[in-house]
């Protein structure tokens, strides 16, 4: 599960938002047998635990009301207990991120790109630093009486900046959001190529937000989920 608020300021030029992941229910050995450090082999692995804290601001640079946007993004993550477990990272990150999005008419696209600072790490016979992050997204509304729907897909993937183990990793996923009111929903999944995403995926994303809108503004927010 990841909670996530985030709350507009500026005239909508200057956000801060808040996240927190936590492990509702996992289950396993350690990976003992997989050449890992035997320092917490018998330690039973925590049933639930929480992840990395995000703290993160977000300014948009260019009117909000053009068509194509452009948004940077600084975003730091602080271990929250779960590290030990498999949940959280072993050390404070910091991650500057560059925004891009277009909307014309029914039609919507995004793309990013990051650098994520982190310590040198070890992952079995693996070894992880600063890592590269870019994510691309289309989606579009489809036709549909009292509320709306959209349809998206997107492909994310890092790069490990590691001398000599440049490991790399792409995800794709697809995802189909109902929206109605102040509300919305995303029923999405996706499969990932490379070490660091899973082979596979499943989520439920559900959205609200509070404030004035625009009366005569009906349709979906269909910004793609990699934003």
């Amino acid at each position: 599960m990841d909670l996530a608020a985030e709350l507009g300021i500026l005239r909508n030029r200057l956000a801060i938002g808040v996240g927190l992941p936590a492990a509702l229910w996992q289950r396993g050995d350690r990976l003992v047998g997989t050449g890992g450090s035997a320092v917490d082999a018998d330690a039973p692995l925590a049933t639930t635990a929480v992840g990395d804290i995000r703290l993160r601001i977000k300014a948009l640079i260019t009117k909000p009301e053009q068509r194509l946007l452009l948004a940077v993004v600084t975003e730091l993550t602080l271990p929250g207990g779960g590290q030990r477990d498999f949940v959280a990272t072993q050390s404070a990150t910091v991650s500057p991120r560059l925004i891009s999005g277009l909307r014309v008419g029914r039609i919507s696209a995004a793309a990013n790109a990051a650098v994520r600072f982190a310590p040198q790490r070890s992952l079995y016979e693996s070894s992880l630093h600063n890592t590269f992050e870019w994510g691309v997204a289309a989606a579009g509304e489809l036709p549909a009486k009292r509320i709306s729907l959209a349809l998206g897909v997107e492909a994310t993937g890092a790069l490990n900046l590691v001398s000599g183990n440049y490991l790399h990793s792409t995800e794709l996923r697809s995802f189909l959001r109902l929206a109605w009111w102040r509300a919305a929903i995303d029923f999405g999944g996706g499969g990932g190529f490379g070490p660091l995403t899973p082979s596979w995926r499943a989520f439920l994303v559900v959205r609200t937000w509070f404030g004035r809108r625009d009366p005569e503004q009906t349709g979906c927010q269909v910004r793609p989920a990699t934003l």
